[in-house]
């Protein structure tokens, strides 16, 4: 449930009227819903029922906040009116522009190709540093590693210790 009941809160009480609403009328809804909502949670079964009876219980709470008091509710009917008003004032002010793209086709291509060879470069580039670094053992993805000789970590045959400048 997501948080836009501030918009709705006379009809997340059920209450119908707005004009001849009272204190003890909010009072009396919020009570009934709220007797109905626990009756609810203790049958709930599963846990997703649970939050959604936990989400509906602070709604409800919120709404009865907001109209609890007459001056609450006329604050409250006001914020509506002023909603409604810059809504209304958007959809008048929203004439649709055509927009101009900032590149042809033609010119995203040849961009979108010029990336693809930089990448390529920068890949070939990488992969020559690689093969000229002392180490001479790299595997096939270009990866260095030190290989194990008779369980020993760090122990190197003595035919690889020439080739091997890093040590």
């Amino acid at each position: 449930m997501k948080r836009e009941y501030f918009k709705i809160c006379y009809k997340i009480l059920g209450l119908s009227d707005k004009k001849n609403i009272t204190d003890e009328m909010v009072l009396d809804a919020y009570n009934s819903i709220m007797e109905q909502l626990s009756v609810l949670k203790k049958r709930a079964r599963t846990e997703g029922e649970v939050e959604y009876f936990e989400e509906l219980e602070i709604a409800i709470k919120d709404s009865y906040r907001i109209l609890q008091t007459e001056e609450k509710r006329k604050r409250y009917d006001d914020f509506l009116l002023e909603v409604e008003k810059r809504k209304s004032k958007d959809e008048t002010n929203l004439k649709p522009t055509k927009t101009e793209p900032k590149m042809s086709l033609e010119e995203y291509e040849q961009r979108k190709r010029k990336i693809e060879e930089s990448r390529i470069e920068m890949k070939k580039r990488l992969q020559k540093s690689i093969k000229e670094m002392p180490s001479k053992r790299i595997s096939e993805d270009g990866i260095r590693y030190t290989p194990i000789y008779n369980g020993k970590m760090n122990s190197v045959p003595r035919n690889d210790r020439k080739d091997d400048d890093a040590r």
